[in-house]
């Protein structure tokens, strides 16, 4: 399971060896702190970068990173989210809604390097039926593809979000053949029809992997040769907020970054009118809905402090 949004294929554009040691020096003229929600808690080895003078020097990146050794210590860029009252010598939040996705995925991050993939697993079928239906509907649009077709699509698209969780399922035919049962659930396809399309399934580790997968082995050829370029421009501005295009490409590939933006789809009304938020909100029943953010937020409050 990817843990760090660098580790992802949008992620993979930034030279983080550079950022990190910028982020060393900087720390030495001035202690990073640790974050603190717009509701006021703290987050634990959840640290930022601040609007002060003695961080100037280092350069603007958009996802966090991982400085800790013995234990994770976790740094993002704060300044795109706040301004530095020098009078004061404060910190006011200027995009309140934008820092608290980010102390979520954050705090999503930490608990799973502390639990692993576990903490996505008690989440509920809420966030893979989005996942599900966030590409699958996606790709139908773009393409004007069949029922039959995106049923089809919506099983491998199911498999590769459990392949985010476990390695096996993404690459061993007999893991993904133990998960039929749960596939079939999650995308109300026959237990048949699921082992059928299980068995056409090579590889889904990566993103270019289920792009080939949908487009070559079981989509259309008016689909021609997906790449997972291809998927990322569908799919860029289905988030909103700063750095929503890159945000949903992490997405893709992260899934604390994708459970915090089905989180806040959810749970901010402002976020309504994102693409991601129709996709979550016919997810399941309102009492799902409300179970699935009560456990993330359960989650996110294991790591304040």
């Amino acid at each position: 399971m990817l843990l760090m949004p660098y580790d992802t294929t949008q992620g993979h554009l930034y030279q983080v060896d550079k950022i990190i040691n910028q982020i060393k020096r900087a720390e030495i003229d001035l202690p990073l702190p640790e974050a603190v929600t717009p509701g006021g808690n703290t987050i634990k080895n959840l640290m930022f970068i601040t609007p002060s003078d003695e961080h100037s020097d280092v350069n603007s990146f958009t996802q966090y990173v991982n400085l800790g050794t013995k234990e994770p210590k976790l740094v993002l860029d704060g300044r795109p989210f706040m301004r530095y009252d020098r009078r004061t010598g404060t910190y006011r939040l200027t995009a309140e809604n934008d820092f608290m996705f980010q102390c979520i995925r954050g705090a999503l991050t930490l608990q799973a390097m502390e639990h692993g993939s576990n903490v996505f697993r008690r989440l509920g079928d809420v966030p893979v039926i989005t996942f599900v239906r966030w590409l699958t509907l996606a790709l139908g649009q773009r393409f004007n593809l069949d029922a039959g077709t995106q049923i089809r699509m919506s099983v491998v698209v199911a498999f590769y979000y459990y392949g985010l969780m476990d390695d096996e399922v993404a690459t061993s035919a007999e893991a993904r053949v133990e998960m039929v049962n749960v596939i079939s659930r999650i995308t109300r396809v026959d237990v048949n029809t699921v082992l059928e399309i299980s068995d056409s399934i090579k590889s889904l580790k990566t993103m270019d992997d289920l792009a080939k997968t949908l487009s070559e082995d079981i989509g259309t050829i008016r689909m021609g040769s997906l790449k997972y370029a291809d998927i990322y421009t569908l799919v860029a501005s289905s988030f909103m907020g700063i750095n929503y295009r890159e945000n949903a490409g992490v997405a893709l590939e992260h899934l604390p970054t994708f459970i915090a933006m089905v989180y806040c789809a959810i749970a901010d009304r402002s976020y309504r009118k994102a693409t991601i938020s129709r996709r979550a909100e016919t997810a399941g029943r309102p009492q799902e809905l409300r179970q699935f953010t009560d456990l993330v937020y359960r989650q996110v409050a294991e790591q304040f402090k």
